[in-house]
């Protein structure tokens, strides 16, 4: 050891932060993303229901499932709820028709 060694650099003191600050902030940043996500996926339903259909013109809900799924297999896997639910909005806005006498039958309606 070398008793006469002074060290050139300073010391920095670093402001401590609370931990639950943290938890809390990170808690609402972590449910503003699960919000944007969900909105996105919403999204990604829809277009890919309407490009599915649009290719088809009409489709039984077992292949509109899973087209569109396979359409949305590397973004990330819809769950048939989510699908469902999707479609149905869509009905709502009058991109896709239900088969009055086929319940599980829908056709793409163009604009």
């Amino acid at each position: 050891m070398n008793p006469g060694f002074k060290s050139t650099k300073k010391k920095i003191l670093l402001p401590f932060f609370s931990a639950t600050e943290n938890k809390a902030q990170a808690i609402r940043n972590e449910e503003e993303d699960r919000i944007l996500i969900s909105k996105q996926r919403d999204m990604q339903l829809d277009s890919s229901i309407v490009r599915f259909m649009k290719g088809k013109k009409e489709a039984v809900i077992g292949d509109l499932c899973s087209g569109v799924a396979k359409l949305l297999q590397n973004i990330f896997i819809p769950s048939i709820q989510d699908i469902k639910r999707r479609l149905e909005g869509l009905i709502e806005r009058e991109y896709v028709k239900r088969d009055p006498k086929n319940m599980n039958k829908f056709y793409y309606c163009p604009l």
